[in-house]
């Protein structure tokens, strides 16, 4: 009894993987065979390319020094990455939306929504030449 399940799972395993195409796969991008043979060749595919606003991660890292120029005392501001709002706009260009604890004018830790419109320039994601502030809205969080 065991063998015959054995048996089965491997014919349906053949059947599904002979079944399988990749005809929704779009133009550009590998098939699943070509990818795993070469993953590196494809990795900015998957990762985003060139498209760096397209990034989450690196957005909200590259837009806080600017959000910090803001503030008094820069260097002590406290970021809330984890709810972090990112909006891909297209064309290199995205918005995010989310809080920071700084210090206000009298030294008095305040917090602030902020939201933010970036987009990136090309170079070096980590640099901040490579990106632009198009625009910013700070507001006291109360």
């Amino acid at each position: 009894m065991k063998n015959l399940f054995y048996i089965i799972a491997l014919v349906a395993s053949v059947i599904i993987v002979m079944c399988t195409d990749d005809s929704d796969v779009p133009d550009g991008y590998p098939t699943a065979e070509e990818y795993f043979k070469n993953p590196d060749k494809y990795d900015n595919i998957y990762h985003g390319g060139d498209d760096l606003a397209n990034d989450k991660s690196k957005c909200i890292i590259a837009s806080e020094s600017f959000i910090k120029k803001n503030f008094n005392y820069p260097e002590e501001t406290e970021f809330e990455r984890m709810g972090v709002t990112h909006e891909y706009l297209g064309n290199e260009e995205c918005t995010l939306l989310g809080k920071v604890v700084a210090k206000n004018a009298f030294g008095v830790k305040t917090a602030y929504i902020y939201k933010i419109w970036l987009k990136y320039k090309g170079g070096d994601w980590s640099d901040d030449n490579s990106w632009e502030q198009k625009k910013i809205v700070l507001e006291e969080y109360k």
